[in-house]
């Protein structure tokens, strides 16, 4: 669903007084196509209320595309540096999938050969557990390929971009290192997580990132991860709104 659809859907399910109260508040924050929905949804209706015409100027008001003007054309350093990337999270999500779906169905296989009840329903819990978990994983299984292609055709897809530093730790007291990374997340509840430890690879991700995926959210805040669990779909028109929005092509620019 385009974000034009996202909030003609949004604003359609307002009550009458409701809308109009909105439209009265907030209307100089949305952006130019979210007023425009806004005036003809009040027509619609035949209700009356003048919706200005200018955008008042913050980073709420940033006109967001529903699709991207042009095709992007991957620069061959940037796609060679992603689809190595892309692939190494594709292998582990493959790699963990086959692991914590063999292990519960061996342990369901020794409990019927050796008649144990409780050992067989530790293996079926197990299996639902670890198959519900597995969700979190689709976005990654799908391969280096979609990713780029989603970056090439439909990068605005892409609504958010999150910084994750993970701890590793010696009986949860020493940090021994901590990785890196940068999780990709989509409209429709996708995502995949890639490495970016050292200097070259934050730049290389940056630079390309500010190219091709400068409407994306950047950053974490706890109000925009509730945001987007909520709601993927409308993630780009919630984070407006909340005045959390902090676009890639506010970045530092990369040569």
């Amino acid at each position: 669903m385009s974000y034009l659809e996202d909030i003609k859907e949004h604003y359609a399910k307002f009550g009458d007084q409701e809308l109009l109260t909105f439209a009265e508040k907030n209307a100089k924050d949305l952006t130019a196509e979210a007023r425009t929905v806004i005036r003809e949804e009040l027509a619609k209706r035949g209700l009356s209320k003048d919706v200005p015409e200018t955008d008042k100027p913050n980073f709420s008001s940033e006109p967001i595309e529903s699709k991207p003007s042009a095709v992007n054309e991957l620069d061959d350093e940037f796609e060679g540096f992603m689809h190595r990337k892309l692939s190494s999270a594709n292998f582990g999500a493959l790699t963990i999938s086959f692991i914590v779906i063999i292990v519960p169905l061996i342990i369901i296989v020794f409990g019927f050969l050796l008649q144990l009840v409780p050992v067989i329903l530790i293996g079926l819990i197990c299996f639902g557990f670890f198959t519900f978990r597995l969700k979190k994983l689709k976005g990654a299984r799908k391969g280096g390929e979609y990713w780029l292609d989603l970056i090439r055709y439909n990068s605005t897809d892409i609504v958010w971009i999150k910084p994750i530093v993970v701890k590793h730790t010696v009986y949860f007291v020493v940090t021994l290192y901590r990785e890196k990374q940068f999780q990709l997340l989509t409209s429709d509840h996708l995502q995949v997580t890639i490495n970016c430890d050292s200097d070259h690879d934050r730049e290389m991700f940056f630079r390309g990132i500010t190219k091709y995926l400068s409407k994306t959210h950047i950053g974490y805040s706890a109000e925009v991860d509730i945001l987007y669990s909520e709601s993927p779909e409308n993630f780009f028109l919630n984070v407006r709104r909340s005045r959390e929005y902090y676009p890639v092509s506010r970045l530092a620019p990369y040569p």
